[in-house]
């Protein structure tokens, strides 16, 4: 009698290998399903902390401007002031880098890099000449 006890204990512990698989492979459909949505939402949250920076730099060069009657002639210009407008330029989030194209006023179909980082397809870098201004800003392009 006791021989039958130990045999039905050893065989009700632990768990199958179906049962293990089963588990598995229910577990890989939910993550099929979670991975997608969580990889749209951080680059929804990228793209709307993009497009808040921008603002914020669009709005510190109007302030520039109603402060001193001209536009910076660089973005470094919002940082370096005697009342600067950011502590430090804000980071695109998907260069990880303050590397924003601008463009000058009268002109935005000629734009121009403002860091000396070289990606493919970059405009020329910024070198303002005396009667210029900044004023349209945009993100430079990545490439994923």
């Amino acid at each position: 009698m006791l021989m039958q006890e130990n045999k039905v204990k050893n065989y009700c512990e632990g768990f199958t290998l179906i049962e293990l698989m089963v588990a598995l492979v229910i577990l890989t459909i939910l993550m099929n399903f979670a991975i997608p949505e969580i990889i749209d939402q951080i680059k929804l949250a990228k793209i709307r902390t993009q497009e808040a920076n921008l603002k914020e730099i669009r709005q510190a060069i109007d302030k520039y401007y109603g402060d001193r009657g001209r536009y910076p002639k660089t973005l470094k210009d919002l940082t370096t002031t005697t009342h600067p407008y950011f502590s430090e330029l804000p980071v695109d989030p998907f260069s990880h880098a303050a590397d924003w194209e601008v463009a000058e006023k009268p002109n935005k179909s000629r734009w121009y890099r403002t860091t000396s980082i070289n990606y493919p397809g970059a405009p020329p870098q910024w070198a303002p000449e005396a009667e210029s201004c900044v004023y349209h800003v945009r993100p430079r392009p990545v490439n994923n």
